[in-house]
This record gives C-alpha cells, structure tokens and sequence, in this order.
C-alpha cells in the first residue's frame, strides 16, 4: 500500500517486530548529548518508514518526537516550554513529504538534507 504524497511502502508486517528492536536500540543506545536531536531526526523518518498503516502514522510519530525531546532533556522544568514537533513539520507538508522521499532514497544526501531540514525547523520554532 503506497501513502498519500508518498511512493514508500512499508516493510511487510513479518519485519516490523525486528524493525522496531533496531530503533528502539538506536534511540536508547547512549551517544552524546550533541547528537540527540538528530537522533531525533532520524528516528522519525524511521518509525514513520516502518509504520505500516495509511492514516495515523503523523500522529504517532509527533508523539514519539515529543518522548524523544522529553528523554533528551528538552522540557527540563516544570512550566517550561516544550518544542512542539507539529510546528516543525507541518508549516508545509508537501515539503516535509518532500524530504521524507529523499531520505527513503537511503542515500547520505538524502541523510543530510532531511536532518538539516529537521534541524532547520527546530531553531525556527525555538526563535
């Protein structure tokens, strides 16, 4: 099943289980701190490369994002602000669909490009 404003088809039901264990490692495996919001970046694309569903996936992986930022220390006290993962990704959503393609490519500029772009909403969102 390809989605909406997507060519990607999901890796067949039997993978997910191993999927999932890969990135859950990779979100839990301790690097420095300078790399987590690209950890953030890439476990995105990731969990929305593995989820195989056609509606919802958007929801599910903000939330993911918003447990990543949490995890990684980005709402450290109480009443303090939280990035919001919505306000990065949906300012313009072909062009979050845009990048998502490049990185599916699997390639290093595709790489690049999605995590500046991830990167690059969240400085905009935290100005």
């Amino acid at each position: 099943m390809a989605f909406l404003l997507s060519e990607h088809l999901p890796p067949d039901s039997i993978k997910v289980p191993d999927y999932m264990n890969e990135l859950t490692s990779f979100i839990n495996h301790e690097d420095s701190p300078k790399y987590d919001l690209m950890k953030m970046a890439l476990a995105h694309h990731r969990f929305g490369w593995i989820h195989p569903f056609s509606n919802g996936n958007d929801r599910t992986v903000k939330i993911v994002n918003l447990a990543l930022l949490i995890k990684y220390g980005f709402n450290v006290q109480a009443g303090s602000r939280v990035l919001n993962p919505t306000a990065v990704f949906c300012n313009d959503r072909n062009k979050y669909y845009e990048m998502l393609s490049k990185e599916d490519l699997g390639t290093h500029e595709g790489l690049e490009e999605w995590c500046t772009y991830v990167l690059g909403g969240i400085s905009t969102e935290l100005n």
